[in-house]
């Protein structure tokens, strides 16, 4: 065979192969790249959108049922003190419910000013710690005497050559 038919029929082969491989990678990304159908039935097409209403919190309590029958004279003396004495009371309740809730929260700020101030100080003593440890390695390093350091393949001195061949037999 002659030298010119064997380069292209390689040639030929190497066009041939990267034809087929554009190609098919053509064909793949075509398919990939294309919308999918648009009568697909999704989750969100099957499901109903669902409305759900709460109850507030703050809708008034209803009403307590009226008694049938007609109260005592003595009875009607005796609610007015006690329903002057209700909201007293209620208010009372109210401002010891927000002296209890301030001192919790003044507690919580407490506890948050020590805990960051703990941080702080871990922090500072780390800090600290580090400083001192380099300190001490400079103090080390400075104190050992300098010395050249060998090269591995050449560890000997230029002075004292060993005798031998190539290898250092």
């Amino acid at each position: 065979m002659s030298d010119a038919r064997i380069f292209f029929a390689g040639m030929g082969t190497t066009v041939l192969l990267l034809g087929a491989g554009f190609s098919g990678g053509l064909m793949l990304a075509s398919t990939a790249i294309d919308s999918l159908p648009q009568n697909k039935v999704t989750a969100a097409d099957r499901l109903q959108p669902a409305r759900v209403v709460l109850p507030t919190t703050t809708e008034a309590a209803p009403a307590p049922a009226q008694p049938a029958a007609a109260p005592e004279p003595a009875a009607t003396s005796k609610q007015p003190a006690q329903a002057q004495n209700l909201p007293a009371k209620e208010m009372q309740a109210a401002a010891a419910k927000a002296e209890q809730s301030e001192r919790a929260e003044r507690r919580r700020a407490e506890y948050a000013d020590r805990e960051s101030g703990r941080r702080f100080a871990e922090r500072k003593a780390g800090r600290d710690a580090a400083r001192l440890k380099q300190q001490r390695d400079q103090q080390q390093q400075q104190a050992r005497p300098q010395e050249r350091p060998g090269i591995m393949a050449f560890d000997f001195d230029e002075d004292h050559r060993r005798p031998g061949g190539f290898f250092g037999n």
